[in-house]
């Protein structure tokens, strides 16, 4: 994910895009997985990094999600009958 990650501030996309979800999505699943080998194999300094990546993908998901809506919105009255 490092390299998507400097591509996004390289080229970031001003406007919603699909493809952020491609970025959220992984986001949660390292949090989840990073928490859970912290417990299961009882690594406990696993378990401030698992945090950090859970806050992370917490506040990007209702930014995209957001995203997602107003762009739905959009098109939607784009396509409204005049």
């Amino acid at each position: 994910m490092g390299a998507a990650s400097a591509a996004e501030v390289l080229w970031p996309r001003t406007r919603y895009d699909v493809r952020r979800w491609a970025k959220v999505f992984p986001m949660g699943m390292t949090a989840v997985a990073t928490l859970s080998v912290a417990a299961a194999v009882d690594v406990p300094w696993l378990k401030g990094p698992g945090e950090v990546l859970l806050w992370v993908a917490v506040a990007a998901w209702p930014a995209v999600a957001a995203g997602a809506v107003a762009d739905g919105r959009a098109l939607l009255r784009s396509r409204a009958p005049r």
